[in-house]
């Protein structure tokens, strides 16, 4: 059986535009959720205007949401959940545009909220302290 390294290309990705809902879970070889197009990987733009959830749960291997230097715009995002991906060191290597305040709820420290700079320093913070249970973007 073949498993999932990677959900989609940076093209295709640039295609969906209507998603409002993104959840990838139990997927142990996936590494990363994007990922370049073998035609030279030059830097693009990728725009999920309408995405409003994203979900990475389970995903073992996942290192990133992409290695590549594309820039990432999530105007209407609110809320970003990640669970069981101790793996994930930080969201993406390139340019990353979310909406301006990043809330982090970590039951695991209980209640409370944790405040980065933006969401790369944020996924660095909780990678160094081991904390994945449930990111919110408001």
């Amino acid at each position: 059986m073949t498993e999932l390294i990677n959900l989609v290309t940076s093209s295709a990705a640039k295609g969906l535009v209507r998603l409002v809902t993104l959840r990838v879970f139990e997927c142990s070889a996936m590494t990363q959720v994007v990922t370049s197009d073998e035609d030279g990987g030059a830097k693009d733009e990728i725009v999920f205007s309408k995405l409003k959830t994203l979900s990475l749960l389970d995903l073992d291997s996942l290192t990133s949401f992409c290695s590549s230097n594309h820039t990432f715009t999530f105007p209407s995002l609110q809320y970003l959940v990640v669970t069981g991906c101790p793996n994930l060191k930080i969201f993406a290597v390139g340019e990353l545009c979310t909406p301006p305040r990043v809330d982090i709820w970590c039951t695991a420290k209980g209640d409370g909220h944790h405040w980065a700079i933006d969401l790369n320093t944020t996924i660095q913070q909780l990678h160094a302290e081991k904390v994945w249970l449930y990111i919110s973007l408001t």
